[in-house]
């Protein structure tokens, strides 16, 4: 009896709240967000997206910023 009451109770109390995000997790969105947004303007060259990759921290040596590279190229070419 005691163990229904205890799933009963935790599940009123967890209701209505949501797991909160990471902020990080939101910044992470967001420079995606920003990513396809660069790709699909015609106006963006290769050498400024990789000017504003460097704007949000991230550097040449690290393996975030060859993968936004590889997504570049995918999509719009190596040059």
């Amino acid at each position: 009896m005691s163990k229904d009451f205890d799933d009963v109770y935790r599940a009123e109390r967890s209701r209505g709240s949501r797991r909160q995000e990471k902020a990080e997790t939101i910044a992470q969105k967001r420079l995606k967000q920003e990513i396809v947004n660069m790709i699909l303007n015609p106006g963006m060259t290769r050498r400024g997206y990789q000017a504003i990759l460097r704007e949000y921290g991230l550097r040449e040596d690290m393996p975030e910023y060859a993968d936004f590279l590889k997504i570049w190229d995918e999509h719009r070419g190596p040059a």
